[in-house]
């Protein structure tokens, strides 16, 4: 038994390096191909929708702490120093290895790649904070699902079969979709501005309800 559960943990892990890598190298490719300029329009259309759909108070509170977190953890963690030093092509004035070293001076795909990453990371950071926004708004919905879960589960340990292993298991699954879901609403490209105005809200919601219905079905025979 013990090694089955051993060899489930390592499984997971493993899904998760996978899902981050894939996540990672997709949004690399993104970068690398992605037109500059109509990558910042469509950010901005996103911007601008949350700004309508929010209103100035609630939207300046979001684009102070986008911009606070943008500028600390990107340009002065020195992230944006080493994207620029690692990936700016070889010239005749800058002999490079590396990546860089098989690009010449005229390739503009790296160049892309590095102004793409400063509006990639600010999507990132934009997105953070719209979750941070909407989960301080729904918590007490929140907890009161969760603590709904805890007592349901308390009243049955004392019922006869009133924990169910195959209910618990089932929204394990769902809380490995909420962890794809956050994935997708941080990297996504910004396809559907309209849907980044809400997405995290009911992201929050719907993860609160699946720790609520985890918990609730959760049996020591898991």
């Amino acid at each position: 038994m013990a090694t089955a559960i051993t060899d489930a943990n390592i499984s997971r892990s493993y899904i998760v390096h996978i899902i981050l890598s894939l996540s990672l190298l997709v949004s690399a490719v993104f970068m690398m191909l992605q037109d500059t300029p109509e990558y910042k329009r469509s950010i901005q259309g996103e911007m601008h929708t949350v700004k309508l759909s929010l209103g100035d108070s609630p939207w300046a509170i979001v684009e102070r702490k986008t911009n606070r977190r943008f500028k600390e953890h990107f340009y002065d963690n020195g992230v944006y120093d080493w994207i620029y030093n690692t990936f700016t092509p070889d010239t005749k004035d800058n002999k490079k290895g590396g990546v860089a070293a098989v690009y010449k001076e005229d390739d503009m795909v790296l160049y892309r790649f590095i102004d793409n990453s400063q509006l990639f990371a600010y999507q990132i950071f934009f997105r953070l904070s719209m979750l941070e926004y909407w989960a301080t708004l729904t918590i007490p919905m929140g907890v009161a699902m969760i603590l709904t879960g805890y007592y349901t589960w308390r009243r049955k340990m004392y019922q006869l079969g009133g924990a169910s292993t195959g209910k618990g298991r089932i929204y394990l699954k769902v809380l490995w979709f909420v962890f794809i879901s956050f994935l997708s609403l941080l990297l996504a490209p910004s396809f559907l501005a309209s849907a980044s105005v809400y997405a995290p809200a009911i992201f929050v919601l719907v993860a609160s309800f699946a720790v609520s219905q985890y918990i609730a079905n959760f049996s020591k025979l898991f």
